[in-house]
């Protein structure tokens, strides 16, 4: 199966020299008019006699080449109306369309290629809409992306109530979730009943459930694709909801018109407010208070019709805390004076994620499209317990600070780039690499304890315990792929994934083949086939069925070896009734 898929892939890249010298290239972007907002996934159809179409790719971008001619062109997106327009092409050509919403408009021009869903070359792939997400049968009204992907076929809620899901016998951690291409690790608030995502924030999800591309790597049961709005570049606009347990507010608008755009998007718990209105009225700390909070930023800017900046951030966080206080004031009399007048100390749970990138996009002569980027990536979990006593003995005051603090997380700093290469209708090519540090801290606790007399500090003592060894990794990966169409009925996509993961003085070289096959019968019947190999190279080590902030993320070691899951898929479709779909 390795050779075939190697060899498969080597076909598909050596015939792109086999397409004319004469081609021409039609390439941009297609955009939102109302808002400037890029649509991935818009069709893109040539036709002049025969049909050729393409779609646009996550970040709104299309090509398509063809022989010199005259040729009618249509631009079509769901819930907008299409755009047509006629031309003669002799020479490479640069055209950005903006599409005008249309909310009568359900359907759109079929494509024949297609990056997700029964159209495309891939297995087990679903795009869901955000609209079908904020529709859904809400928990405790509230809508959520993750509880939403628990209703698709092949995916469980593992217990209910929870935010993780098993897809096909997977756990948890075996399933690469992605905000705007940047590994999550932990996607649960409130101990798992929310997911961190903000459906406000959210412009396009997809998941591949098996026939995973070979640019996504690093888990073996699925993937999970979230992009964020890019925010609206001619109108500011805004929506503010009220929900049962939490309240959302999303605003984006121009940041100059035409040019650059911001979206931000927050969310909270109705208890963040709780305890800094009650320290004013009642002057004192409360007794305990559990919240949780989201903030998505993004800010794009538009230098010119090939380049483009893209600044995104995520912060979340879960707070549990509980505080008391007792005041004494019992004297005992006997040979000394004895008062021990107050202690008082809190606990506190933390866990949260904070995410940073930027990404650079790039258009080399319409054909080739490139992608680089940045990104710094941490969770961390923090649990602290302080206390402090005072006690006066024969006029003395004396005090004792005691503060322990147990931690745990992991932090990543990432580099990828991503190329996108077209050289016929017939050919989409993908390949680029990546790197990953990683830097895990499994366990850490630490503990200090202060004593006073009258104020005056007169011994500290502190110790830093390291329970589990903070381990680093480096993970190198390449990649291709090409979807390639042939005779018109059949479309192979093969694909290769190298990854070289190190850690302790240990390297783990990993090969991973991927092959999909699609075979149109013709009348709405298709069948599929497909192999993919992935590798995991960080592990959740969890005691208990639900997710819990204490769970720890640990890797491979140079005596664990990494997790290789082998994945064979067929499939029979039919999509020949309209509004059906059949797998």
């Amino acid at each position: 199966m390795k050779r075939i898929a190697l060899a498969a892939l080597a076909f598909s890249l050596l015939s792109t020299a086999a397409f004319s010298q004469r081609a021409v290239t039609v390439s941009g972007y297609v955009t939102d008019s109302a808002s400037g907002e890029n649509l991935i996934g818009a069709g893109v159809i040539a036709t002049a006699g025969a049909r050729s179409g393409s779609v646009t790719n996550d970040f709104g971008f299309y090509t398509i080449t063809l022989e010199p001619g005259e040729y009618d062109l249509t631009y079509d997106y769901v819930g907008f109306s299409p755009f047509e327009t006629s031309l003669t092409l002799l020479r490479d050509t640069t055209i950005n369309v903006s599409l005008e919403p249309n909310a009568s408009i359900s359907e759109s021009v079929v494509v024949a290629r297609k990056e997700a869903g029964i159209l495309s070359t891939n297995m087990s792939s679903s795009e869901i809409a955000i609209g079908n997400i904020l529709k859904a049968p809400t928990f405790l009204g509230e809508s959520d992306l993750i509880k939403y992907l628990q209703l698709l076929p092949g995916v469980q809620a593992g217990t209910d109530g929870t935010s993780s899901i098993l897809v096909r016998g997977g756990g948890p951690d075996e399933n690469l979730i992605m905000l705007d291409g940047i590994p999550v690790y932990n996607i649960d608030h409130v101990l798992g009943i929310f997911s961190i995502f903000t459906p406000e924030a959210v412009k396009k999800v997809t998941m591949y459930k098996g026939g995973f591309p070979a640019r996504y790597g690093g888990r073996v049961s699925s993937v999970v694709d979230i992009r964020t709005n890019d925010g609206n570049m001619y109108n500011t606009s805004g929506v503010f909801s009220l929900g049962t347990m939490s309240s959302r507010l999303h605003v984006e608008g121009p940041v100059k018109k035409g040019k650059s755009a911001f979206s931000l998007s927050a969310r909270g718990m109705y208890t963040l407010l709780f305890q800094p209105v009650m320290k004013i009225l009642l002057k004192e700390v409360p007794a305990g208070n559990f919240y949780f909070y989201d903030l998505n930023a993004k800010y794009s800017h538009k230098f010119s019709d090939k380049d483009r900046l893209y600044l995104s951030a995520y912060n979340g966080l879960d707070m549990l805390e509980a505080h008391f206080t007792d005041d004494y004031g019992e004297t005992v009399s006997g040979d000394s004076e004895y008062s021990y007048d107050r202690s008082k100390g809190a606990n506190k749970l933390m866990w949260g994620n904070t995410i940073a990138a930027a990404r650079w996009n790039h258009v080399f002569g319409g054909k080739l499209f490139s992608n680089a980027t940045v990104a710094y990536n941490h969770y961390s979990m923090d649990i602290r317990s302080e206390t402090y006593e005072r006690m006066r003995v024969n006029g003395m005051t004396f005090e004792n600070e005691f503060v322990n603090k147990y931690k745990s997380g992991i932090s990543d700093i990432y580099a990828k780039f991503d190329f996108d290469y077209t050289p016929n209708t017939g050919n989409v090519v993908k390949f680029g690499a990546e790197y990953m540090w990683h830097d895990f801290f499994p366990e850490t606790s630490e503990t200090k304890n202060k004593q006073l007399v009258d104020g005056k500090p007169i011994s500290t003592l502190g110790s830093e315990e390291k329970i589990g060894k903070r381990m680093t990794g480096h993970e190198f990966s390449l990649y291709a792929e090409d979807d390639i169409r042939l005779w018109g009925w059949l479309n192979l996509n093969p694909g290769l994934r190298l990854t070289l993961f190190e850690t302790g003085g240990k390297a783990y070289f990993s090969p991973q083949p991927r092959l999909f096959a699609r075979f149109d019968l013709g009348k709405g019947y298709a069948l599929k086939a497909g192999y993919s190999r992935m590798s995991q190279y960080v592990h959740l080590l969890t005691s208990m069925d639900i997710s819990l902030p204490s769970d720890l993320w640990v890797p491979i070691t140079n005596k664990i070896k990494p997790v290789i899951g082998d994945q064979f898929s067929l499939g029979a479709y039919y999509s020949g009734l309209d509004g059906w779909e059949f797998s």
